[in-house]
């Protein structure tokens, strides 16, 4: 799985679909991958106006416990860069996903100017003139080739991860560490099973170690307990978009704001 270890799912999700890649879904791919890889974390708090108003549940994404040991690269850095210069900050789900909108710019700039920037994907996709300016994902050679070793590894993982989640979750877990939020690409993937597993991991790591910081084992993260959330907050930002935002939001720089808390572009 050596090529899916090393790219982020939104970088496999481009070369795979091309120009055909949902803006909404790189975006996507890149929150929940960091919250998979423990940079950021999500946790929920009741919320009441006063007493006469009804208890409301909120979600707030605050850093995780890996974000100062995480390099990141340029295209998580929109979702990141808030956190750069406050420890305890506290952003409600939604205002995080319209800041990560706003940073990214646009799906043009997003990929050319961020995705584009990681090294594999940079000598991977024709980046001339006409390309950039009207958008267009094309695979040269090395694109395909890597598109290729993308789809071997995909179709192997979908062969052996259904019957690996039953009969040997460690191994499972193990294999998830490795290709993080890759395994969201994954089509007809048991995550319900998955989730057993996992529940019953914690049980016996928490028996051993009480804190795990090392990747997914003991706190999976579903795509699926988070995507319709991330819907929202994106379909709500993308309306709001003609209101002459610069897409800063929090970001102490967009072109690549890097190299605080461990995380550069």
């Amino acid at each position: 799985m050596e090529t899916l270890e090393k790219l982020t799912p939104a970088e496999t999700y481009l070369i795979l679909e091309g120009s055909k890649a949902s803006y909404k879904e790189l975006l996507k791919y890149t929150f929940v991958d960091l919250l998979l890889k423990k940079v950021l974390k999500s946790e929920d708090h009741e919320y009441q106006a006063n007493e006469n108003d009804p208890v409301r549940t909120l979600s707030f994404v605050t850093r995780g416990i890996n974000f100062g040991e995480y390099y990141c690269k340029k295209h998580e850095i929109v979702f990141v860069s808030p956190f750069m210069n406050s420890d305890d900050l506290e952003l409600q789900f939604k205002h995080l996903v319209k800041m990560g909108y706003e940073n990214a710019s646009s799906k043009r700039s997003f990929i050319f100017d961020r995705i584009c920037a990681s090294e594999d994907i940079a000598k991977s996709i024709d980046q001339g003139l006409f390309s950039k300016l009207f958008g267009r994902v094309k695979l040269n050679a090395h694109g395909q080739q890597l598109r290729e070793n993308i789809t071997s590894e995909v179709d192997q993982l979908e062969k052996i991860i259904p019957e690996l989640v039953r009969s040997n979750p460690d191994k499972t877990l193990e294999i998830l560490r490795k290709i993080n939020g890759n395994v969201y690409l994954l089509k007809s993937f048991d995550f319900e099973m998955l989730k057993k597993v996992d529940e019953e991991f914690v049980k016996q790591a928490k028996k051993s170690t009480p804190e795990d910081s090392t990747g997914c084992g003991g706190c999976f993260v579903y795509f699926g307990d988070y995507s319709e959330s991330f819907d929202s907050g994106f379909d709500s930002a993308s309306a709001e978009s003609g209101s002459g935002s610069s897409g800063c939001s929090g970001c102490g720089g967009c072109s690549g704001c890097g190299g605080c808390g461990g995380c550069g572009s």
